[in-house]
């Protein structure tokens, strides 16, 4: 399902009309380096709203770009300005990914409880799920608890129990499983490591709990699995078709 709601000016709320294509790039392909598509321009029809005399263009994920900014003034202080104007305190589109995904990280972050024990700090945050077919997210009813420790200084480091570790080496070992049976290679290297007890480098693993979990993980509980990857990568079966 997709979302049904039409996208919205977030200065004055009208409907956003598809008025041309264009190149716009999006994060994602700025960070893998790509060209960006063609993709649909959003604009405001509304000529008394700021968005309009911006000649402001959104893109159908919400994000917002000023084509052209007005004489003597860059595109920083012209995007500022609309988020000025912005009835939301955003220049995201109203109803799109982006702007859903930013109400729900200030609900979050709002909703976080933190308590702060001098040597420990423990952070309990609200975990949320996207509605499907919306754009809209709300909460599970779970928590997500942080902790972090003191090194002195004011400096605090990130704190894992054993049972941290555990679950954590558990979700790897699953995903990467999976990732193994689709031909992922990385996963595959990722699982093997973990199966041999290797960090990240190749090396043993060295860190006593991490061991302690990756042992019951691997060899206790999907003893028969590991056992059965290791015997088709010794025989340099790089696809491990059967399983």
């Amino acid at each position: 399902m997709t979302n049904t709601k039409s996208l919205k000016c977030p200065c004055c709320f009208s409907d956003l009309a598809v008025t041309h294509q264009g190149k716009y790039e999006t994060l994602i392909e700025h960070v893998e380096c790509r060209e960006p598509d063609m993709k649909d321009g959003y604009q405001c029809p509304n000529s008394r709203c700021a968005a309009y005399e911006f000649n402001g263009v959104w893109i159908e994920d919400g994000d917002f770009w000023i084509k052209e900014p007005p004489a003597g003034m860059n595109h920083e202080e012209a995007e500022q300005q609309i988020e000025n104007h912005s009835l939301t305190g955003r220049t995201y589109a109203v109803n799109s990914f982006s702007d859903g995904y930013e109400r729900y990280r200030d609900e979050q972050a709002k909703s976080t409880v933190t308590l702060n024990l001098h040597w420990f700090i423990l952070e309990f945050t609200p975990r949320f799920e996207r509605i499907e077919g919306s754009n809209e997210w709300v909460k599970t009813g779970k928590w997500k608890r942080t902790i972090m420790r003191s090194v002195g200084d004011g400096r605090y480091v990130h704190f894992m129990t054993f049972w941290d570790i555990y679950y954590y080496e558990l979700d790897n070992y699953k995903r990467n499983f999976i990732g193994l049976l689709e031909g992922d290679e990385e996963a595959t290297a990722d699982i093997l490591k973990m199966i041999e007890n290797e960090d990240m480098w190749g090396k043993k693993e060295k860190r006593f709990w991490w061991k302690i979990a990756r042992y019951f993980i691997c060899w206790v509980w999907n003893r028969g699995t590991s056992k059965k990857i290791k015997q088709y990568h010794e025989k340099n079966d790089r696809k491990l078709r059967v399983l």
